[in-house]
């Protein structure tokens, strides 16, 4: 059974979980792009606090880990590796823990799932999955295992497309949700127009991505689709988030952040422990015991309240 106290605990270590991963965020971005020739405004501070958000990260992943373990067990194994990552950084026994606790967890989290509409979560658990081969491949056998992450990026966010739709009720209430989400898709929206008439802009953006998002293009065509795909996902996220379910739209964003970092090889562990946490988010309101908990919570509180 479901803690009530971690529950309550839980909460505020997703918001401390929020906050680091944007500061991550920051850096991921300004790291790379910090050696093009473009001028960046407060680079320098925003280095900073990216660099304190990667320090952070370990603390905010063993919290939430840790507090999910008494619904995920496997999520023991993942605190484990991430108290452990920092000391056994890079080394063959670090590697090899993180990936297999992150695809168990993975596994885990959509094995676990009561609804039926769960199944549209499957591409997502692949991409994560192949990812995690990638981190393997690479970093153990030197062998870069790259299929079209560009297609199967396409196939997941259609997928949540719908996953999102049938996501709690759909009223005149979730049309207003659609529409005042709309301004996510400008975060990255400008930067598709940018590259489709800039020559230029689209070699330089090519390099960037792949840098950003250690995903690398079979078909350098793939830019555009990609930066749409990503305009739609952050779309996604804001959606499924404003119709009440703020955990799955978190650790969407976070999944589609870090999971193709396993192409390039993992930089930090802690990305390839990201992308289990995230997973674990997006299915942890999915089969609605959440509801039973709060239920139950209510009944609680109001039966001292009868008895006076």
């Amino acid at each position: 059974m479901f803690d009530l106290k971690m529950e309550k605990d839980l909460k505020y270590y997703l918001v401390f979980l929020s906050i680091v991963f944007f500061m991550q965020f920051v850096y991921q971005v300004i790291f790379p792009i910090s050696y093009l020739p473009l001028s960046i405004p407060e680079k320098l501070p925003m280095e900073y606090v990216g660099t304190a958000g990667l320090y952070l990260g370990y603390g905010a992943i063993a919290l939430v880990s840790l507090s999910l373990s008494t619904r995920i067990k496997s999520m023991l194994l993942l605190f484990a590796t991430d108290v452990l990552s920092p000391i056994l950084s890079h080394s063959v026994e670090i590697t090899l823990l993180g990936i297999a606790a992150s695809s168990i967890v993975i596994v885990e989290s959509f094995l676990r799932q009561r609804q039926v509409k769960g199944i549209l979560l499957l591409p997502i658990l692949v991409m994560a999955l192949l990812s995690m081969i990638s981190a393997f491949t690479i970093d153990l056998l030197s062998f870069t295992f790259n299929p079209s992450y560009s297609f199967m990026f396409l196939i997941s966010s259609l997928s949540f497309v719908l996953y999102t739709v049938l996501w709690g009720k759909n009223n005149k209430r979730s049309v207003l949700k659609y529409l005042a989400s709309i301004p996510a898709l400008f975060l990255f929206l400008p930067l598709y127009f940018m590259v489709e008439d800039n020559r230029f802009m689209f070699m330089i953006m090519d390099m960037t991505f792949s840098a950003i998002y250690g995903i690398s293009f079979n078909n350098p065509d793939n830019l555009g689709l990609f930066i749409l795909l990503l305009s739609l996902s952050t779309y996604l996220s804001v959606v499924i988030a404003l119709k009440g379910n703020p955990t799955a739209g978190l650790g969407y964003f976070i999944v589609i952040s870090d999971v193709f970092m396993g192409i390039t090889g993992y930089h930090l562990i802690e990305y390839m422990l990201l992308v289990a946490v995230g997973f674990s988010l997006i299915t942890l309101k999915s089969d609605g015991k959440e509801n039973e908990v709060e239920k139950k919570t209510i009944k609680k509180e109001e039966t001292p309240a009868s008895n006076t």
